[in-house]
């Protein structure tokens, strides 16, 4: 989107902070994978080529969010979903990169935000501290 370029290799897992609050026993609510009116149709992942879902997570506190804990879907599961996926590297967090939602419908991308949720739950925790 934009100048960011697209991420084409679709075997690369992208890692998804789970903020607290969306695990309820043990199980992750599809919000997690949606996006928010701030997100600016962004949904915000980290690259496993640049980072480990350990070290997505430690960056992510260390800027001061919080999260329970991370999952992953590939660059190819967005894709098959209809969503683009982009680098957009900050100075504080090189890997992060986003799936571009302005495709969906509100409708749309709730729908496919419970296929995301699903398929992330079934590759399972990639890490929680």
């Amino acid at each position: 989107m934009g100048n960011d370029p697209e991420l084409t290799q679709p075997e690369e897992l992208l890692f998804r902070q789970i903020l607290p609050g969306y695990i309820h026993d043990e199980v992750v609510s599809s919000q997690a994978f949606a996006v928010m009116p701030k997100d600016e149709n962004k949904l915000s992942v980290d690259r496993s080529s640049l980072t480990t879902a350990k070290g997505a997570y430690d960056t992510f506190v260390a800027n001061g969010c919080e999260s329970d804990a991370v999952y992953g879907l590939t660059v190819g599961e967005f894709n098959a979903e209809k969503l683009k996926c982009y680098a957009q590297p900050e100075t504080s967090n090189p890997a992060h990169s986003y799936a571009d939602f302005s495709v969906k419908t509100r409708s749309g991308g709730n729908k496919t935000s419970k296929k995301l949720r699903r398929i992330a739950s079934d590759r399972g925790c990639l890490y929680r501290p």
